[in-house]
C-alpha cells in the first residue's frame, strides 16, 4: 500500500505533461472498448444470413486485454459478455490487429470517432461513473 507523502511524492515528479498524455491515452483506450461494445450491441440490427463478424482494432492492449481473464476492467467485461451472448446465438466474432496510421480509411476513422468519444461532453456521464468506480474499488 503506498501512503499519501509517498505517493505525491512520485507524482510531482512525473512532468505533467506526462500524467495529461497518460489521461488522454486512458479515455482514447476507453472510446475504443466502448466503440467495440457499441458495434457488437448493434449486431442484431444486422440483416444478414452470414454470421461472423470481424472485429478490426489497432490497439493491442484491447487485444490482449480481453485475453487477459485476470483483468475484470469495467467495459472488457461488458465486451467479453457481449461476445458470449452473441457466440450463443451462433454468432461468430473474430478480432483482428491493424497498423495504426497505416492509411486504413476505417482505421483511421474509428481513431478520429474514438477521439471525439473521449472529449465529448455525452460521454461524461460513463467516465463519471467509471471514475467513481475507480475511487470505490470497483472494476
Amino acid at each position: 500500500m503506498f501512503h499519501g507523502a509517498f505517493f505525491n511524492s512520485i507524482l510531482d515528479k512525473i512532468p505533467k505533461h506526462a500524467l495529461f498524455i497518460q489521461h488522454c491515452i486512458s479515455q482514447i483506450n476507453q472510446a475504443e472498448q466502448l466503440a467495440i461494445l457499441k458495434s457488437l450491441e448493434n449486431i442484431k440490427n444486422l440483416d444478414t444470413n452470414e454470421k461472423t463478424v470481424q472485429v478490426f482494432t489497432d490497439s493491442w492492449i484491447i487485444l490482449d486485454t480481453l485475453k487477459n481473464r485476470k483483468n475484470h476492467a469495467h467495459l472488457i467485461e461488458k465486451i467479453r459478455t457481449k461476445v458470449i451472448e452473441l457466440e450463443n446465438q451462433n454468432w461468430k466474432i473474430d478480432f483482428h490487429w491493424v497498423k495504426a496510421h497505416a492509411g486504413n480509411h476505417g482505421n483511421e476513422l474509428a481513431d478520429q470517432l474514438a477521439k471525439e468519444a473521449a472529449s465529448s461532453t455525452e460521454n461524461e456521464s460513463y467516465k463519471n461513473n467509471t471514475e467513481k468506480r475507480s475511487d470505490q474499488g470497483i472494476k
